[in-house]
């Protein structure tokens, strides 16, 4: 809820767990998040902590069909910079 209210950016559960402990630490550098998923797919949880679900982009409306994908990396901070930089 706080970076919703702060950024105007509504996280996922699974994201918004990660950005809590990120505004509760204090880094004397910069600090990425990835968000784990859009939070349109969990429009309870979403409703339940601010009230209101989140609107579901035409985008996503065949997300559910498809194969999920995931990348598995060790927990290696040259290993992730290597991954996002190769993949954006």
């Amino acid at each position: 809820k706080i970076f919703k209210e702060k950024y105007d950016y509504l996280a996922d559960p699974h994201t918004a767990t990660g950005l809590s402990v990120i505004n509760e630490k204090y880094f004397n550098h910069p600090v990425i998040s990835l968000a784990c998923a859009h939070p349109a797919k969990f429009p309870d949880a979403i409703k339940k902590s601010i009230g209101c679900a989140p609107e579901f982009p035409k985008e996503l409306e065949k997300i559910f069909d498809k194969k999920e994908k995931m990348n598995i990396l060790s927990n290696d901070s040259q290993t992730i910079k290597d991954f996002i930089i190769n993949n954006i």
